[in-house]
């Protein structure tokens, strides 16, 4: 939304399911949205709640990246292993929760 132009045409897309794979939920999501559907909004929600978890793992909920102080060449490699990390993590629970 800009100052200039007021927000019109937007929904209120909301979703409560009390269990989440064993953890309990005291909240529903409340989203405003301008994609039309119910489905496309909470898919969209989700993916966003992906990429912040992502965030925290990378920051001190995990890997703690902030607090390495590296810098330059030294910041990218071990961003690089994070991500090899992270991937692979993510590869083997997906295969896990499959089976």
């Amino acid at each position: 939304m800009r100052k200039t132009q007021p927000a019109t045409g937007f929904d209120v897309a909301c979703k409560w399911k009390r269990n989440y794979g064993g953890w309990k939920v005291d909240e529903a999501w409340f989203i405003l949205t301008d994609l039309g559907s119910l489905p496309a909004a909470i898919n969209a929600y989700k993916q966003r709640m992906g990429i912040e978890e992502l965030f925290r793992d990378c920051k001190t909920g995990g890997y703690d990246l902030e607090g390495t102080s590296l810098k330059g060449d030294r910041l990218i490699t071990m961003i690089l292993l994070m991500t090899r990390s992270y991937s692979s993590g993510i590869f083997q629970g997906t295969e896990m929760s499959k089976k």
